[in-house]
């Protein structure tokens, strides 16, 4: 959800948990774990709330989550007919489509969780994560261009300047962003483990820069 999920308080019985762990860590010889005991929440719980904030462009929430990086939507905001508006101007036709893709095109399925035995503040939440890849989409886009060019020129066309192949790159653009279907093929799915450190209350996600790519779509 958009809304911030407020962190659960302790009970008494909690309360007595924790000093309970810490005598038997204690005992034991054992490093106390806070993980089991002292995180309000599962690390699984604060990556769900990341990608749905992510998801509704809310770059605060999206901030209080990550603990190495400074995300932000740019001014990016969505408007009326499926179109955008970045910065006064108006992005429509095909480029609102890849926009879309780009900005609604993620999903995952979380595989498995684990604390790191011994220091109780790491985590990792590996996770099946699809997303629109762009730099797939842009090899399949130039290929398709330069061949279409070359059928056109056969044919006595000239394309000398920008100008002239623009409306060849939007034609080709719109055929590839047709349907559910054409777009199907630039998605990518891999897999991650998700690296995340519980701070300041609750648990922060440590980005990659493989796992940032994922997110942006490969978009470099």
């Amino acid at each position: 959800m958009c809304v911030k999920q407020k962190l659960r308080l302790f009970t008494v019985s909690a309360c007595l948990a924790v000093f309970c762990a810490i005598g038997a860590a204690v005992l034991s010889g054992c490093e106390f774990n806070t993980y089991n005991v002292a995180s309000p929440r599962k690390p699984s719980e604060s990556f769900e709330e990341f990608m749905d904030a992510l998801a509704c462009g809310d770059d605060d929430t999206v901030n209080s989550l990550l603990y190495n990086y400074s995300w932000s939507s740019a001014g990016l905001e969505s408007g009326s007919s499926g179109a955008y508006s970045l910065g006064g101007s108006t992005i429509d036709g095909a480029d609102a489509r890849l926009t879309s893709l780009l900005l609604t095109g993620r999903s995952y399925r979380i595989v498995s969780e684990s604390d790191c035995p011994g220091d109780g503040v790491n985590a990792g939440v590996t996770v099946d994560f699809t997303s629109f890849d762009l730099g797939r989409f842009r090899r399949e886009l130039t290929d398709r261009t330069v061949d279409e060019i070359r059928e056109r020129q056969l044919d006595g066309e000239v394309f000398e300047t920008p100008e002239q192949t623009a409306p060849v790159i939007e034609e080709i653009k719109s055929d590839m962003l047709r349907s559910p279907e054409s777009c199907s093929a630039f998605y990518t799915t891999a897999r991650y483990t998700v690296e995340m450190v519980y701070t300041g209350g609750r648990w922060k996600i440590i980005l990659t820069n493989d796992f940032y790519r994922a997110l942006t779509g490969y978009a470099d």
